[in-house]
């Protein structure tokens, strides 16, 4: 069984977003009639004993999920108008299976569907079995499961039978992967690594970005992975780290000092941050990019987690203040601003500044001014802030009273002038790569931002009732309380699901840069 730890294509073009991914499991297996009945006229498989029978043509009582075989004699079915010995020597072919069913690599949370397609003499029986037993109610030449957790990944295959005889299909692995946040990708722009239930890694891709660890020494006992552009590196379960891959990236840490005992890594595009268990920070990668910390190691201390921009970390302390280094136009340089970081008890980010949000209801920025980093237009409005949000440019600050402060780019939603007097009663945010949505108590939802990534619904039908939104890169799919779905914006991006059919009875959306699936109460995925 295999565990990955990564998710979707790794692209730091987009901030670093504060709100948390969307994700969810629900257990396998797919209806295979309406509940209480089915049509006794198809054949059925009993998963424990493999047996076929064909079931007389009638509406048969049965539980959803459960199978029942009709018995049968050795001269035949009672009410059957053949037996088997007729069956078996009608004309046909013992079931062919054309399509095998091919490996799999699903991302927490997503669906995962295992399918085969069979010649032969029809009717045909399936049953999927995952690690060797058979799995109840998977009885298609399609097998989908809905929302893959850490459970689901094993082996799979899929008998198939017909009255003439039985085919099994090749055994493959469905491996899931895992979304940890920004530093706990095993993906970056050139290469893979897998982490394996034993421990153990397989790395593949461009060598020069960490695609080949043959070569490296002691990556065993890993627990989790994270990676900047062209280097990863492996935290193990003792608290010692080993990288590899590009070394302006990170990918040789050799050299650097008490790199054990680590609690956690956190990473920006060119360098690695490892939190220790005694409150210290380890850097290494670009040194101008957040990888050298030297200058400030004494202030280092007392440590709570680790906060970064493009070229930048923060680290917010115990104490409620705050250490930044790294690229100073990126929010490296807090010295401006340092007298007013205090009482801190969360940091948000945009691609290149950052926004504090302090125990009292006030907000802090500092970086690139475009992207947010200055506030000062707003200021006097960030009182009793209650979260912050972002896109790649702007952040919007939802407040305890449901109104809402934006700034940084106006073309990333930095700008709400023009919908300012509907955004109140204001419970959740949503974000792009450049546009926001806010949802109202009212089930209405407001947008502004970029207009080809979701800032402009004003012409979309039938958005209100809405339960929850979610979205990709450039699009944004809201769920509604009636179970149907709204989407609008860049269509390639899930934008327009207007020939998607049978989007109704939602439980659950899922997403990923340019793409939504939708989890219905029974089990399929649109």
């Amino acid at each position: 069984m295999y565990y990955i730890l990564f998710f979707g294509i790794f692209s730091f073009v987009g901030c670093i977003k504060s709100e948390s991914e969307n994700g969810g499991r629900k257990s396998a297996g797919s209806v295979l009639s309406k509940a209480g009945e089915r049509f006794s006229s198809t054949t059925s498989m009993n998963p424990e004993s493999n047996e076929l029978q064909i079931i007389e043509k009638q509406i048969v009582p049965q539980p959803v999920s459960t199978v029942e075989i009709a018995e049968s004699s050795q001269a035949g079915l009672s009410t059957a108008t053949e037996t088997h010995q007729d069956i078996a020597q009608r004309t046909g072919t013992s079931p062919v299976i054309v399509e095998q069913p091919s490996e799999q690599v699903v991302s927490y949370g997503e669906s995962a569907t295992l399918q085969i397609r069979t010649t032969g003499e029809e009717p045909f029986v399936y049953q999927w079995y995952k690690g060797g037993a058979a799995i109840l109610g998977a009885n298609s030449n399609v097998y989908t499961i809905p929302a893959v957790t850490e459970e689901d990944a094993d082996s799979y295959k899929v008998v198939v039978k017909n009255t003439i005889g039985t085919v099994t299909s090749h055994t493959i692995s469905l491996i899931v992967t895992f979304e940890k946040g920004w530093g706990g990708r095993s993906q970056n722009q050139g290469a893979f690594a897998a982490l394996k239930f034993d421990g153990t890694v397989v790395t593949w891709g461009n060598p020069e970005y960490g695609g080949i660890s043959s070569g490296v020494q002691n990556l065993d006992n890993v627990k989790q992975i994270f990676s900047t552009w062209y280097a990863f590196a492996a935290l193990k379960f003792d608290g010692t780290v080993v990288t590899w891959g590009n070394p302006g990236y990170g990918g040789i840490s050799s050299g650097v000092q008490d790199l054990k005992e680590v609690k956690q890594i956190y990473s920006n595009p060119y360098a690695f941050a490892a939190l220790k268990f005694d409150g210290t920070v380890v850097t290494w990668g670009n040194p101008d990019l957040g990888g050298n910390s030297s200058g400030i190691k004494e202030k280092l201390v007392n440590v709570k987690q680790i906060f970064s921009t493009w070229g930048t970390f923060a680290a917010l302390k115990f104490d409620g203040t705050v250490v930044t280094w790294g690229n100073p136009e990126y929010g490296g340089n807090s010295t401006d601003v340092q007298s007013n970081l205090t009482g801190v008890k969360q940091i948000f980010s945009t691609e290149s500044a950052f926004a504090a949000l302090k125990t009292d209801g006030a907000v802090v920025t500092w970086g690139y001014s475009q992207c947010g980093g200055d506030f000062s237009t707003v200021q006097g409005n960030l009182t009793g802030v209650k979260q912050i949000f972002s896109t790649k440019y702007a952040f919007a600050a939802l407040k305890t009273d449901g109104t809402v402060v934006t700034w940084g780019n106006s073309d990333a939603g930095g700008g709400s002038t023009d919908v300012q007097s509907n955004l109140t009663g204001v419970k959740q945010i949503f974000s792009t790569e450049s546009a926001f949505a806010a949802l109202k108590t009212d089930g209405t939802v407001v947008t502004w931002g970029n207009s080809d990534a979701g800032g402009g619904s004003s012409g979309v039908q039938n958005l209100d009732n809405v339960k929850q939104i979610f979205s990709t890169g450039y699009a944004f799919a809201a769920l509604k309380f009636n179970g149907t779905v709204v989407t609008w914006e860049n269509p390639d991006a899930g934008g327009n699901s207007d020939s998607v059919q049978n989007l109704d009875n939602v439980k659950q959306i899922f997403s990923t840069g340019y793409a939504f699936a939708a989890l219905k109460f029974n089990g399929t995925v649109v």
